[in-house]
């Protein structure tokens, strides 16, 4: 699991809207997480996850 941001970090805030759907979506997922992150590691893990793919996918 990445570490969690440190009081230090720059960082910046994302407001998202989701779906209900979505939104079970990401806590099924979390749930299977070990340990279980909170809502934002969890968004930030998958975020992070999605941008490596493309990465790859785009060479």
């Amino acid at each position: 699991m990445p570490p969690k941001l440190s009081k230090d970090s720059p960082s910046g805030r994302i407001n998202v809207i989701a779906t209900e759907e979505l939104l079970q979506r990401v806590e099924e997922w979390r749930a299977k997480q070990r340990p279980i992150p909170n809502k934002s590691e969890a968004a930030r893990m998958l975020i992070e996850r999605a941008l490596e793919a493309e990465e790859k996918r785009r060479g």
